[in-house]
């Protein structure tokens, strides 16, 4: 300005909004489109919350253990009341989906051992489970819906993925493509497998149980990250380690 120089520090960490919970957080999803929160609860609930203004939210019951896995499906304009919205994995062995307009489950799917996470495929016409009994499973989304309305045909397991040698903790899906998938377990592994047909492509050692997984959205680095706080960033094309994070950010 005139005469005038000015120095600008920019504020770091400025929180943008407070959601309070009625128990511990266990998992969170936020909706493709930016606008909805779910949050999954120690206490089996979910709370959904609105980004924009923190109101209109709802509770979701029906789990009766910790929600450890969320995930919005794709949501369009006119979508018919009834169609599922978000799926809710959890401790108490199920896998759940929910629309927007009740409060109460519209598909589930019952797991042979407690979900520690999940991830949809591409199209989302499938959910992978992190099962507690080492093994990943896949399946349709669609299925879910139909043991709802029929309890005589319970949703059958598509695939399922063997390799770890402990509870698996975490799934991320490999995109743009969406062929492969990425898990951690409690093994100290973080494993990249073919989603068609269950093939390890290759595993690789993290050095401490891994709690976390994720991809980039190029599908060229993965993370992980462990109970022994430190994190890690692998190479898919060969599960070269391309760096290791640990003590301060800075």
């Amino acid at each position: 300005g005139y005469r005038v120089v000015k120095l600008w520090k920019r504020e770091q960490n400025v929180k943008k909004l407070q959601v309070t919970t009625a128990a511990a957080v266990t998992s969170v999803a936020v909706s493709g489109d930016g606008t909805r929160l779910a949050l999954g609860l120690a206490d089996g609930s979910i709370q959904l919350t609105n980004l924009a203004d923190n109101k209109d939210a709802k509770t979701l019951t029906g789990h009766t253990a910790a929600v450890t896995g969320l995930a919005f499906l794709p949501i369009t304009k006119d979508q018919p009341a009834e169609k599922p919205v978000l799926v809710s994995a959890s401790h108490d062995k199920t896998i759940r989906l929910w629309n927007r307009s009740v409060a109460t489950a519209v598909g589930t799917i019952t797991t042979p051992a407690a979900v520690n996470g999940i991830a949809l495929s591409k199209d989302a016409a499938k959910v992978v489970s992190a099962g507690a009994d080492n093994i990943i499973r896949v399946w349709n989304v669609a299925d879910a819906a139909a043991a709802a309305a029929d309890p005589n045909k319970p949703a059958a397991v598509v695939l399922e993925i063997k390799g770890h040698a402990k509870p698996v903790t975490s799934v991320a899906l490999v995109y743009p493509a969406g062929a492969q998938l990425i898990s951690g377990s409690e093994d100290g592994t973080v494993r990249q497998w073919n989603l068609a047909d269950g093939k390890q492509i290759r595993s690789m050692n993290h050095g401490g149980p891994v709690t976390a997984v994720d991809v980039r959205p190029d599908g060229q680095v993965a993370a992980s990250a462990s109970g022994n706080n430190v994190a890690k960033l692998w190479q898919l094309k060969d599960g070269k380690q391309l760096s290791e994070m640990k003590g301060n950010l800075s």
